[in-house]
């Protein structure tokens, strides 16, 4: 299935293009970005075209957006849903520093998650993680109808010790369809897109 072109009043979602790369390096490269992910910053335009080429290259049921403020030409941030098992999905973002706190990101996973649960309709279950520490996404998750079910130990290789993540699922999905937010759906020919891992 083709990854849509969403929009909503402030924000313009759309698949990732492999000339997006600078935009993603300038994101990527903030280690602020990079404290809250799974992912090492990025230390130069390479990293970007990979992850663009990983993207890409992800299975039908993983969609992935590269996320554009109405005020800006370039790409901010990105999002992805992807269904990860039999009546299950999952939920994960990344925006730049400069633009947290405008609620973005939560105009940004609404948007898609209504985009989701209309598309798979089969889904009883969506879940996600953040660093228990990142008190901004782990908002804009409870403000998308998220709850905190549980705190665990991963070992991301980056770091020498273990990070404390907070589990949200929700299985009141009824909750997270936003029919009050402006959509355009817009199907484009791009193979589908795919999986973040983890979130700002």
């Amino acid at each position: 299935m083709s990854t849509p072109v969403l929009e909503t009043q402030r924000l313009h979602l759309r698949p990732f293009r492999l000339d997006d790369a600078d935009d993603v390096f300038r994101y990527a490269s903030n280690p602020n970005v990079a404290r809250w992910v799974t992912w090492e910053t990025h230390k130069s335009r390479a990293d970007a075209v990979r992850f663009i080429d990983m993207v890409l290259s992800r299975p039908t049921d993983d969609h992935t957006w590269a996320i554009r403020v109405d005020s800006e030409s370039r790409v901010v941030g990105a999002i992805d849903f992807a269904c990860i098992k039999p009546g299950v999905a999952d939920i994960h973002y990344v925006l730049a520093e400069e633009f947290w706190g405008q609620g973005l990101m939560t105009q940004a996973a609404r948007v898609v998650l209504s985009w989701g649960l209309s598309t798979y309709p089969f889904l009883n279950l969506v879940e996600t993680f953040a660093a228990a520490d990142n008190i901004g996404s782990c908002r804009v998750l409870q403000k998308c109808g998220f709850a905190e079910v549980k705190h665990r130990y991963e070992r991301w290789q980056k770091y020498t010790e273990l990070v404390e993540v907070a589990v949200f699922s929700t299985t009141t999905l009824k909750k997270l369809k936003f029919s009050h937010l402006p959509v355009r759906r817009q199907l484009v020919g791009v193979p589908p897109q795919g999986d973040l891992r983890h979130g700002c």
